[in-house]
């Protein structure tokens, strides 16, 4: 039986490959479902790590009081996203 020392560095390869599961598995001599169930063993405990250690932050809004179009507050966030709520 193959171990998570075995399959997840080789989980790790594929996701850099560019090679289906199915191409990836059968140039490895592993057996498509098992590929697949590593797969998601993978992701599940990388996905649940991840979440561990995640934290909520808060940030400080400030209310500009802008009186254009009735505009109440704007939010501007990250990669150029802003929010804003008009009166």
């Amino acid at each position: 039986m193959r171990t998570e020392q075995e399959m997840f560095p080789l989980i790790e390869q594929w996701q850099e490959s560019g090679l289906t599961k199915k191409q990836f598995a059968k140039e490895h001599n592993i057996h498509e479902k098992t590929f697949y169930y590593w797969q998601y063993k993978y992701a599940r405990k990388t996905t649940s790590s991840i979440s561990k250690e995640q934290k909520a932050s808060f940030i400080e809004i400030q209310n500009n009081q802008s009186t254009e179009r009735n505009l109440h507050m704007e939010i501007a966030l990250e990669k150029g996203v802003t929010i804003r709520i008009y009166k």
